[in-house]
């Protein structure tokens, strides 16, 4: 079947054997070399894609840093930097979510303090010229809307809580009738200067209502103070 030559040296290779060795190690070489060159552009490429999604992240990332607003960037991969870029996405959504929230905030805060402010302003303006008489009913009212502006100031976190939805409202038993009153007296003097007919026609068997009277107020006074200020 065969047989086995003990030797105690390497028999020496003829001549086609060394040929086949030494194809084989130049085949090898030139494989090497093929196969580095190729790793070599290849990284480049990859290093150049890497480098200028970074590139990009980072100069959005400087660009919010500034106080400049941001498109939401193009996802174009599943790996740890498209992760980064999904949660850089989720940052900047944020971020113009809360600015967005603080300019409305601060447009509510503006129409809250007007609202009390004007009608101060419209009876002291009054009782200034003689126009008015300092009748204590008229100074209740005045004192009403001053600690109505007090209460807003120290409030202004409320607004967050509302832009939040998690406004706290404190219910009560209020009776319509003299909550139509109150509102009535108050923008009676803005309502004389404006020459506009203010009548509050609420019948007396209207029952009580479960409400949190300081935020109902809050809306009626916002929609009588629009509907004056567009009405000839």
């Amino acid at each position: 079947i065969g047989t086995l030559v003990h030797t105690e040296k390497n028999p020496p290779l003829n001549f086609a054997e060394r040929r086949y060795l030494e194809r084989t190690y130049e085949a090898l070489l030139y494989a090497l070399a093929v196969a580095l060159g190729f790793a070599l552009v290849f990284g480049f490429f990859m290093a150049r894609r890497f480098t200028f999604r970074l590139r990009r992240l980072t100069v959005a990332t400087q660009a919010i840093a500034e106080g400049q607003t941001q498109p939401q960037l193009v996802i174009n991969s599943k790996d740890e930097l498209g992760v980064l870029t999904a949660a850089f996405n989720q940052m900047n959504a944020a971020l113009e979510k809360a600015h967005a929230l603080r300019k409305q905030m601060t447009e509510d805060v503006a129409h809250e303090l007007r609202t009390p402010l004007t009608s101060l302003i419209g009876y002291l303006e009054g009782m200034r010229r003689g126009d008015l008489e300092p009748k204590e009913e008229r100074i209740q009212i005045m004192y009403a809307e001053a600690k109505n502006l007090e209460r807003l100031v120290n409030d202004l976190r409320t607004l967050s809580l509302a832009d939040a939805n998690q406004l706290p409202l404190h219910f009560q038993r209020v009776s319509i009738e003299t909550m139509l009153s109150q509102i009535e007296i108050a923008f009676e003097m803005q309502m004389r200067q404006r020459d506009i007919a203010f009548v509050v026609q609420a019948p007396e068997s209207l029952p009580e209502c479960f409400l949190d009277p300081f935020r109902m107020e809050q809306v009626l006074d916002n929609l009588i103070a629009n509907a004056m200020r567009h009405t000839p």
